[in-house]
C-alpha cells in the first residue's frame, strides 16, 4: 500500500492508472474491447475482452488501432483479470475521463474501486493553471513543452495509461 504524507494527512490508497478502449461511447450498448491498469510504478498491464472485427465500428478502428494491433478476439485469462480486481480492491482510480471509464468497468463487473476517482484531465487543469479543461493530448503538449518527457497519448490504452502516469508525476511535483 503506497503511503505518504500531504500536509499531516496520510495516504493509505494505492493509485491505480486505468485507460479503457471501447466500440463506442455508450456503456449500456458498446462493448469493452481492452484495459490496461498500472500502478504508480511497475509495469502496466492490458486485459482484453474477446470483441472481434464485426463488432468495431470503422472510426474505432482507426482510432485505437483495432486491426492493425490484431487484438481481435483477444480474451485474457480469468488470472489477469482476477489480478486487476484484486489490485485494485478499495484503491483510487485514476483516469482522463473517470465518469467514461467507470460505466464500463462497472458494466463488466470490473469496478472494485474506492468511490473516489482522480480525474487526471481536472487535476491538469489546476496544476498548470489552464482556463479550461485540456484533453490527455493537451496535457501532453504543455508538459513537454515545459521540458518534461512523458509518453505520448494515442488512443491505445496502453500509452493513455503510461502518460497519464508520467503526467501526473510531473504534476504532483509542481
Amino acid at each position: 500500500m503506497a503511503t505518504g504524507s500531504l500536509k499531516g494527512f496520510q495516504i493509505i490508497r494505492d493509485l491505480i492508472f486505468v485507460d479503457a478502449e471501447t466500440t463506442g461511447l455508450d456503456d449500456r450498448s458498446d462493448l469493452l474491447v481492452e484495459l490496461t491498469w498500472a500502478r504508480l510504478t511497475g509495469d502496466p498491464k492490458t486485459l482484453y475482452f474477446g470483441v472481434v472485427d464485426a463488432q468495431v465500428p470503422d472510426f474505432i478502428d482507426d482510432l485505437i488501432g483495432f486491426t492493425k494491433r490484431g487484438i481481435a478476439g483477444k480474451i485474457s485469462p480469468a488470472e489477469e483479470i482476477e489480478e486487476y480486481v484484486a489490485a485494485s480492491e478499495g484503491n483510487t482510480m485514476v483516469a482522463a475521463n473517470p465518469a467514461f471509464d467507470k460505466g464500463f468497468l462497472v458494466k463488466n463487473h470490473l469496478f472494485p474501486f474506492h468511490y473516489r476517482m482522480l480525474d487526471l484531465e481536472s487535476y491538469a487543469m489546476a496544476k498548470l493553471g489552464l482556463e479550461e479543461m485540456p484533453g490527455m493530448k493537451t496535457v501532453f503538449d504543455v508538459l513537454t513543452d515545459m521540458g518534461h518527457s512523458i509518453t505520448q497519448p494515442d488512443h491505445t490504452s496502453l500509452n493513455d495509461v503510461l502518460a497519464m502516469r508520467d503526467a501526473y508525476n510531473c504534476l504532483v511535483t509542481m
